[in-house]
C-alpha cells in the first residue's frame, strides 16, 4: 500500500461527487474456497472536511461497514476476500486470531478490522495493518453509546499509535507528507487521554519543518492537548485550514 498523501486527502472541503451506491455480489473466498454474498461499495462521495485523524466526512464516511469482508466459512478478514494475502491461511489458523471475536467489550465491525489488520501484518503489509486498526477506532467511535466502546476505541487508538511509531523506528512512514505520521499520533493519543504524548508528538512533527497546512494542524493539536480537550475536531476547524487546503491534488 502506497503512502498517504495528505494534501490529497485534505482536498474533500465542499467537494461533491455522485450518490453512495452499493451492490451485493458472490465472492469465493480465496482461502477455503467457499462462496458467500458480500456487499461492496461501487461508488459514494464526500462533502466537508474529514476529522483531524482523516476519518472522511459523509456519505464515504458511513460506508465503513463495507470496508472489510468476513468469509462466514472460514473467518477471513480482508478488503476483498477473493484476494488471498500472503500466509492468509495460517494466519486464520493462528490461535490469536480465533482469540480476536472474544474480545466482547469490541463491536463486531471493529473485530472484523483488527482481524484484517492481523491478517496485513503477517502478510507484511504495515501499511494496511495500521489503516485496518484505525478503521476499527473508527467503528468504535459509532457505536460511542456503550461504555465498553468508549473503552474499545482507546484501546484501538492506542494500538494505532504504537504500530506507527513502531514503523517510524523502522524507518518506514505511514503517511507521505513530513508531520503528516506526527498528526495522526498527536490526534491517537489526544482522543484516549494521553495528552503528555500528543503534546511531544505534535512537537515533534512541527520540528520537521512541515507545509503550513500541516503545521498549523500540529500546533492546533499541540493546543488542544494542552487544554485535555478529547473531542472530535475536523481539519475545516483549523484557523486558516480552508484558506490553505489545494481545491485540485
Amino acid at each position: 500500500m502506497k503512502r498517504i498523501p495528505l494534501f490529497v486527502l485534505f482536498l474533500v472541503f465542499g467537494l461533491v461527487c455522485h450518490a453512495t451506491t452499493i451492490e451485493e455480489v458472490v465472492e469465493v473466498c480465496a482461502v477455503c474456497g467457499q462462496m458467500s454474498t458480500q456487499t461492496v461499495v461501487r461508488s459514494t462521495n464526500q462533502m466537508g472536511s474529514p476529522d483531524l485523524d482523516l476519518r472522511p466526512p459523509e456519505m464515504a464516511r458511513s460506508t465503513i461497514r463495507y470496508w472489510v469482508q468476513k468469509c462466514p466459512h472460514c473467518g477471513y478478514c480482508h478488503s476483498d476476500i477473493s484476494e488471498l494475502a500472503k500466509n492468509a491461511k495460517e494466519t486464520i489458523a493462528d490461535p490469536a486470531y480465533k482469540k480476536i471475536p472474544e474480545q466482547k467489550q469490541m463491536p463486531e465491525l471493529a473485530v472484523r478490522f483488527l482481524c484484517m489488520a492481523m491478517v496485513h501484518e503477517k502478510a507484511g503489509n504495515m501499511q494496511g495493518t495500521i489503516s485496518a486498526t484505525i478503521f476499527a477506532a473508527w467503528a468504535c467511535d459509532d457505536e460511542a453509546a456503550e461504555e465498553s466502546a468508549n473503552k474499545a476505541a482507546m484501546f484501538c487508538r492506542e494500538m494505532a499509535a504504537l504500530r506507527i511509531s513502531e514503523y517510524k523506528k523502522s524507518g518506514e512512514s505511514y503517511m507521505a507528507d513530513p508531520g503528516g505520521d506526527e498528526i495522526l499520533l498527536s490526534d491517537l493519543y489526544r482522543r484516549c487521554l494521553r495528552f503528555d504524548l500528543a503534546i511531544e508528538a505534535a512537537k515533534a512533527g512541527l520540528e520537521s519543518k512541515p507545509e503550513e497546512l500541516i503545521k498549523n494542524i500540529l500546533l492546533f493539536e499541540k493546543a488542544l492537548a494542552e487544554k485535555k480537550d478529547s473531542s472530535v475536531y475536523t481539519v475545516a476547524q483549523v484557523p486558516g485550514a480552508q484558506d490553505q487546503t489545494p481545491v485540485n491534488p
